[in-house]
């Protein structure tokens, strides 16, 4: 991120200034490759960890389409319940970078979902993109990463499937 700040002073003569900044939390995660095929089957939380709301588990996995082709992708969780985003970058899209195309939350994805084992709530989640699907979010693309980011934010065991 880049920050650009002008500074005027309200007097002729020169003016001293403090100019303090105090940004984001840092955030860390992982990132893992998939491909077409593969099944993603991981347990989080079994010794009952620290993770919560101001220190989740992330976890980023990116896929690139090389047949160009329809694709969907399946979420389910084995136990437990956890957050999906999904996002994409490619040479097209000036407004995503390799910083931004990661999901953290619900405003900055494409796509996202609740994944719950509880009982009454969705346990699975499906995203389909099809070639036709250039204009809509999420959008398929021809040359582009898709980033899938899994976010747990509390402490009880779970485990999910991609």
């Amino acid at each position: 991120m880049v920050v650009v700040v002008g500074v005027k002073s309200l007097q002729e003569k020169p003016a001293e200034f403090t100019l303090l900044f105090n940004g984001p939390k840092t955030v860390s995660y992982e990132v893992k490759e998939v491909v077409a095929e593969e099944v993603v089957t991981i347990a989080v939380n079994k010794d009952n960890s620290t993770y919560s709301k101001e220190n989740p588990y992330r976890m980023v996995y990116k896929f690139y389409n090389w047949g160009h082709v329809n694709f969907k992708i399946d979420f389910k969780t084995i136990g437990g319940s956890y957050k999906v985003y999904l996002n994409s970058i490619g040479e097209t899209q000036y407004e995503q970078n390799a910083f931004t195309a990661v999901g953290l939350n619900a405003w900055n994805a494409d796509w996202w979902a609740n994944v719950s084992s509880k009982e009454g709530e969705r346990d699975t989640a499906s995203v389909l993109l099809r070639r036709a699907d250039t204009d809509s979010k999420p959008a398929f693309c021809y040359n582009c990463w898709y980033y899938l980011t899994v976010l747990i934010d509390h402490p009880e065991p779970t485990a999910y499937k991609i």
